[in-house]
């Protein structure tokens, strides 16, 4: 499976997990996998999870492969 699949899987699961209405679901995978496989194209879809999962979007933004979201970051830092 291509990066490129893998985050398109891993957006769908966190759009799923944005809407649903259990506060159990555990999304954590989702940000993990994105640490892994994401790159600048998944900035959006993390600063989109800021409302509901700030602490696993910052560090997935944090450890993005190839610093790609230290930018933003530093942006919200200001």
């Amino acid at each position: 499976m291509t990066p490129h699949r893998v985050n398109t899987a891993t957006r769908a699961g966190l759009t799923a997990a944005l809407g649903s209405a259990n506060p159990q679901t555990d999304v954590a995978p989702l940000f993990e996998v994105f640490q892994h496989y994401g790159d600048a194209s998944v900035i959006s879809d993390l600063e989109g999870a800021m409302g509901q999962w700030k602490y696993y979007a910052t560090v997935a933004l944090a450890n993005l492969p190839d610093n790609a979201g230290v930018p933003t970051l530093l942006k919200m830092a200001d």
